[in-house]
């Protein structure tokens, strides 16, 4: 809910900041902020350039994930027709 603030009330507000943050500097020192400063800003968009790259190799990933499966299943399978074959028929084709 966004309310109009008064003069008084924003300059209460400042004072309260620049207090809390001459509390936070005597309780960690400069050089946390100074680290905190440099970690800080928003996060930047993407370049569109990069985001094709991302997105190339996402899909030939999953297509080598698909293709891998595929034969990992084939050959599963031909071996467990093969122990069938074993077990029952006493064959080993």
């Amino acid at each position: 809910m966004v309310t109009s603030m008064t003069l008084p009330q924003i300059r209460q507000r400042q004072n309260a900041g620049l207090i809390g943050g001459q509390v936070i500097l005597e309780r960690y020192g400069v050089d946390w902020l100074k680290e905190i400063g440099k970690r800080g800003g928003r996060p930047r968009l993407k370049d569109i350039e990069l985001l094709r790259q991302q997105k190339a190799i996402k899909a030939a990933n999953i297509e080598n994930q698909i293709g891998g499966m595929d034969s990992r299943r084939s050959e599963n399978l031909g071996q467990l027709k093969r122990l069938v074959k074993l077990k029952y028929f006493g064959t080993k084709s």
